[in-house]
């Protein structure tokens, strides 16, 4: 049976106690690290969160309402690469979706550009 303090096993059941207080100080110091999400440790797990999108539909319409705002017109259509280009990078600044999609909804080519957005 696990070593109890007041109904809470004790640390040094399960953590080398003595190394943790070495290297962190304080139980503040230990508990900020253990509660930052660290954008390498995301990556290494398959980049979960950073390859969450916004649906289709809804960044279609965030591209109309994006384009209307930049340029003064609702479709991409009527715009030059130079232009998608620009609209594909706010896109990307504000919503943070995967360049694959920014490309694909602003008549871009991915392989061309993907260096860009």
């Amino acid at each position: 049976m696990p070593q109890m303090i007041d109904g809470i096993v004790f640390p040094g059941e399960y953590v080398p106690y003595r190394l943790v207080e070495r290297i962190f100080k304080t139980h503040k110091s230990y508990n900020y690290f253990l509660s930052i999400t660290k954008e390498q440790d995301v990556d290494s797990k398959g980049g979960a969160i950073s390859n969450l999108s916004i649906p289709l539909q809804e960044m279609a319409q965030n591209k109309a309402d994006e384009c209307e705002r930049l340029f003064g017109v609702r479709t991409v259509r009527t715009l030059n690469t130079f232009q998608r280009l620009k609209l594909a990078k706010a896109l990307r600044v504000k919503y943070n979706s995967s360049p694959k999609q920014i490309a694909r909804l602003c008549g871009l080519i991915y392989s061309e550009v993907k260096d860009k957005i």
